[in-house]
C-alpha cells in the first residue's frame, strides 16, 4: 500500500520517490485585515482678517473748519476683511481589507482524493512525496 504525503514532510529513504498529483480544487483561506490608507482632508472656512488701508483725508472735513493739513493728511481707517480659507490636512484611515493567508487544495493521486492547506498556490500539479510500505 502506497501513501501520499507533500514534498517536504516527511524524511526520504529508499522506499520513497516524488510523483506529481492531479490539483483538483483550490479554495484560498483569507482574514480580514485594517490596511493604513493616507488620505488628505480638506474644508473651507471663513476667517476675518484685519486689512490696514490707507486714505486721504476727507474734503468734506476741511469744509467743516478742520485745518487743511489734516484733512489732506492720510489717516489709517482698519477694517475687517472676511476671506474663504482652504485647510488641508494628511489623516490616516483603516479599510478593512481580504487578504489571503493560505490555500485549501484538493488533490488526486493513485485513485484517491487528498486535501492539505498550503501557504502557496501549487498550480495545476502539486509535487508529492509517495512512501511504499511492506
Amino acid at each position: 500500500m502506497a501513501s501520499c504525503m507533500v514534498a517536504g514532510t516527511a524524511a526520504a529513504d529508499e522506499r520513497s520517490y516524488i510523483d506529481f498529483a492531479r490539483v483538483l480544487q483550490v479554495d484560498p483561506i483569507s482574514e480580514v485585515v485594517a490596511v493604513p490608507v493616507k488620505k488628505e482632508r480638506c474644508h473651507n472656512s471663513k476667517r476675518a482678517r484685519r486689512a490696514d488701508e490707507t486714505i486721504a483725508g476727507d474734503v468734506r472735513s476741511a469744509k467743516s473748519g478742520i485745518s487743511i493739513g489734516a484733512a489732506i493728511g492720510e489717516e489709517i481707517r482698519h477694517r475687517e476683511r472676511i476671506m474663504d480659507m482652504r485647510r488641508c490636512r494628511l489623516v490616516t484611515t483603516y479599510e478593512k481589507r481580504d487578504r489571503i493567508v493560505a490555500y485549501r487544495v484538493r488533490y488526486a493521486y493513485g485513485g484517491s482524493v487528498f486535501v492539505r492547506r498550503m501557504n502557496d498556490h501549487p498550480g495545476e500539479r502539486l509535487r508529492v512525496r509517495v512512501s511504499l510500505h511492506p
